[in-house]
């Protein structure tokens, strides 16, 4: 079965047995996470990569939020994390350069506030590690940009290396679906 679909299950799973709360959504979510996780039927490292993926014979990253949100929290961010460094790593012992591509579906400003202990963790390792990932970002492109991005963008401006900023290229929802095709179009003809 599709881990996706297993994680789909597994939350409304939880929903049913906890009704969603109005007022709390930000906990409850992350306790769905971390008993999503906690099931057996959960496996953490399928999942990631389902979530963090290098595409074939090329220098792009691709991360899916649609995925994480289903299982991120506090208790598995630095493996989450660490996996995100080793795909870049790869990558750039390959390539010498990485681009980063993100879909952002779904993403909304409380999931800004929920996750970003997570994008935190991510840019103090690249600065204690001394990386130098923005340097060898050679593009970051964002599809499914939220409609209050620059709200988010307010939210992440101090965690981000002014050297990437312009290296961002944002796609909103009803642009994604041509440009995803026109990248794998791109990735299929470079193979």
């Amino acid at each position: 079965m599709d881990p996706i679909d297993v994680m789909e299950k597994m939350k409304q799973k939880y929903y049913i047995e906890n009704p969603k709360n109005m007022f709390f959504k930000k906990s409850q979510k992350m306790d769905c996470a971390k008993q999503l996780t906690d099931s057996p039927e959960f496996h953490l490292e399928t999942a990631i990569k389902n979530t963090v993926f290098l595409l074939p014979d090329s220098n792009r990253v691709f991360l899916n939020y649609e995925i994480f949100k289903y299982y991120g929290h506090e208790g598995n961010y630095e493996t989450v994390v660490n996996y995100i460094l080793s795909i870049i790593m790869l990558c750039i012992s390959k390539f010498e350069t990485f681009e980063f591509h993100v879909n952002l579906q779904s993403f909304t400003i409380s999931a800004a506030q929920r996750y970003k202990p997570a994008i935190q963790l991510f840019m103090q390792k690249c600065i204690s590690e001394k990386t130098e990932f923005s340097k060898l970002l050679s593009k970051m492109v964002i599809y499914n940009t939220p409609q209050l991005m620059s709200e988010i963008a307010i939210f992440f401006k101090p965690m981000i290396d002014p050297m990437v900023t312009d290296k961002i290229v944002l796609y909103k929802r009803e642009e994604t679906p041509v440009e995803i095709q026109r990248f794998i179009v791109r990735v299929n003809n470079e193979s």
